[in-house]
């Protein structure tokens, strides 16, 4: 695997954090810093951009309890909780491997967390353009049914 990052959607905001890889992993946590933008292709497209180029540093493995009350995602967007974010948010990974680019997208599963949904991800040459990767995400985004929320 070549690098990892992920964008949450909340409240018309997107947040892309860095993915730092845990030495006793292999498994990624969200750290600092955390880039907001705009619902904007071309903000998303630089953000990704940055995240992409920063990297997944190797960081250490953190307490949960511990992490969750300086978690990241939560102190950018001023949500309580993760629970908050699922309901009325979206979450997108952006795997880049050596041949491919995937881009993964959320639902939410049976106690409104989330996870990906196998069906509705993209996936598209080693090459492809960051802002066609913001394209995607913001359409599906779009297309989300809040309930009025």
């Amino acid at each position: 695997m070549e690098h990892i990052a992920s964008v949450i959607i909340y409240k018309d905001q997107a947040y892309v954090p860095i993915q730092g890889l845990v030495e006793e992993g292999p498994f990624y946590l969200c750290i600092e810093p955390v880039t907001p933008t705009n619902l904007d292709q071309w903000e998303l497209a630089q953000a990704l951009l940055a995240s992409y180029e920063f990297g997944n540093p190797v960081t250490e493995a953190v307490d949960y309890k511990e992490y969750q009350k300086l978690d990241p995602i939560l102190k950018a967007s001023k949500a309580r909780s993760w629970k908050q974010l699922a309901k009325q948010g979206a979450s997108y990974g952006i795997e880049w491997l050596n041949d491919k680019v995937t881009v993964y997208m959320s639902k939410l599963d049976s106690k409104g967390r989330f996870v990906d949904d196998l069906e509705k991800q993209h996936q598209f040459s080693s090459d492809v353009d960051m802002e066609v990767i913001a394209s995607v995400i913001l359409e599906d985004y779009s297309l989300r049914d809040f309930g009025g929320l």
